[in-house]
């Protein structure tokens, strides 16, 4: 540190604006163009390592672990598998739409649950004449 000079010290919501400024100009792969942190330093009143202390502090984008640690973390985040989920939804839909035409194709056929002597009838009979 320079002689004479104090250091600038941010409050917590100052370092997070501060943070918020520099993530919005970040360039997509995570790093800063040049200048930009003589810019901002102005700009917050403040020395340029001070800027660079808060950037190399904010959170990475991509944590490297242990296979183990990963799959660990999965199970206790009880981790769906979607693809899974929505295959058996679309199976249970056809399914339903299936048995709805057939009741549409009994009910064109004015098929009644019990017939003039008051029998019943067998649902899977009237399936199988249907086939």
């Amino acid at each position: 540190m320079k002689a004479g000079t104090k250091k600038k010290t941010f409050s917590d919501t100052q370092r997070q604006h501060l943070l918020q400024h520099l993530l919005q100009v970040s360039l997509p792969n995570g790093k800063l163009t040049y200048g930009t942190v003589k810019r901002i330093a102005s700009l917050f009143n403040c020395d340029t390592r001070t800027i660079r202390r808060i950037w190399s502090r904010k959170l990475p984008y991509v944590l490297l672990c242990d296979r183990n640690v990963w799959a660990d973390g999965c199970a206790k985040l009880d981790s769906v598998d979607y693809n899974i989920l929505m295959r058996t939804l679309q199976a249970e839909v056809s399914a339903s739409l299936e048995m709805m035409e057939l009741c549409n194709i009994m009910e064109s056929l004015n098929v009644k649950d019990e017939d003039d002597c008051g029998l019943t009838l067998i649902a899977m009979e009237i399936l199988q004449l249907l086939m």
